[in-house]
């Protein structure tokens, strides 16, 4: 999936479904549905308000890493949930 968030940066957004049995290592309950989202090519000042989106949206934020490509973007992967109820 590919997001525009202005008119000079374009990123890549990958949202899978995280394995059952990677819940207990990051703290998940059972009773929530977790992915991991990776997030391509974002500049330093998008990293914030992509995760404010997140919580937005009523997903909990169980871990965040920050990775800096190459071309001086970065890539930010996160672990989020969201209670079965409110989805």
């Amino acid at each position: 999936m590919w997001t525009k968030i202005n008119k000079s940066t374009e990123m890549n957004v990958q949202k899978t479904p995280l394995n059952l049995n990677h819940y207990e290592s990051y703290g998940i309950n059972q009773a929530y549905k977790a992915f991991l989202v990776t997030i391509n090519d974002i500049e330093m000042q998008q990293v914030e308000d992509l995760e404010y989106d997140y919580i937005q949206q009523r997903y909990k934020i169980f871990n965040s890493e920050l990775i800096r490509q190459s071309n001086g973007l970065f890539t930010l992967k996160i672990v989020i949930a969201q209670a079965t109820s409110a989805m």
